[in-house]
């Protein structure tokens, strides 16, 4: 939100200050920094690392459309409503430490 003009006395009299112009530019604009060396400004770069767990699921053979299929006309017909299986689900979790 960009704020423009001057500051109301009512503002300032409420133990405000005028900060104005007291900013450093490097938080005005984090997307570039300052070149200790040259002192010139030069753009901020991202990386990322992906483990190798991660490639490995992102490899991973995705379920197939049929099994989708099956896995969810048996939510549907109820299959999965009894209480031994949700008992194992529940104690699965607990143990992976999901919770």
């Amino acid at each position: 939100m960009k704020i423009t003009g001057p500051l109301s006395p009512e503002v300032l009299a409420a133990g405000t200050k005028d900060v104005r112009g007291a900013v450093p530019a490097e938080a005005v604009n984090p997307s570039k920094t300052a070149n200790p060396e040259t002192g010139a400004a030069k753009p901020r770069r991202d990386s990322v690392e992906i483990s190798d767990a991660g490639r490995q699921l992102a490899s991973a053979d995705s379920l197939s459309t049929e099994r989708v299929a099956d896995l969810r006309s048996r939510i549907l017909s109820g299959a999965y409503n009894a209480t031994e299986v949700v008992d194992t689900v529940a104690r699965r979790i607990l143990q992976r430490g999901d919770i």
